[in-house]
């Protein structure tokens, strides 16, 4: 059996106890898997060590997002409502009560044409302000859709209400 010395802990070891080289089949690194896994475990408690991990980490989601992804979508979907809570407060600055109160004050229903269906996934819209971040009222998907597609932008409601006016046809008379 061959064996090999450890510069690290100077004990002899069997070469099974030494992992492998990267792109080599036949070259063994210095130091014993043990000696390499403490040195590893050490460095990483230090701040070069934990900025490092944070790098490392950051990449692997550029290069690998589902990976992550994946993980937080299965843990959206076990505890939907903390998620919930959390997309609030965080996005809005507001909890689930005081959500609920505006939709309360709204009757159900969307602040814009008032219907009582979400229309998008079954899921209502938080409608804020994106300056002042002001939430303004709950929408259904389209209406959501509508403000976001105008850019919030009252004039070119406003000339998309003109333009739909040109082509509104009056109701005849009955005469």
């Amino acid at each position: 059996m061959l064996t090999k010395t450890c510069p690290k802990c100077l004990k002899n070891k069997e070469i099974g106890e030494f992992s492998k080289r990267a792109g080599s089949e036949h070259l063994f690194r210095s130091w014993c898997k043990l000696c390499c896994c403490q040195s590893t475990r050490e460095w990483q408690k230090t701040p070069a060590g934990r900025e490092a991990r944070k790098r490392a980490y950051k990449i692997e989601k550029l290069f690998h997002p589902d990976r992550a992804g994946k993980r937080i979508k299965a843990a959206r979907k076990k505890n939907p409502v903390k998620f919930r809570e959390y997309d609030l407060k965080k996005n809005y600055g507001l909890s689930t009560e005081e959500w609920e109160k505006i939709f309360a004050l709204q009757n159900r229903l969307c602040a814009i044409c008032g219907t009582d269906t979400p229309n998008n996934k079954n899921q209502w819209h938080t409608d804020h302000c994106h300056k002042t971040k002001i939430v303004r009222g709950i929408l259904c998907g389209r209406c959501n859709s509508v403000l976001g597609f105008s850019s919030d932008s009252i004039e070119v409601l406003q000339k998309a209400i003109k333009y739909l006016e040109k082509f509104t046809e009056e109701e005849p008379d009955e005469n």
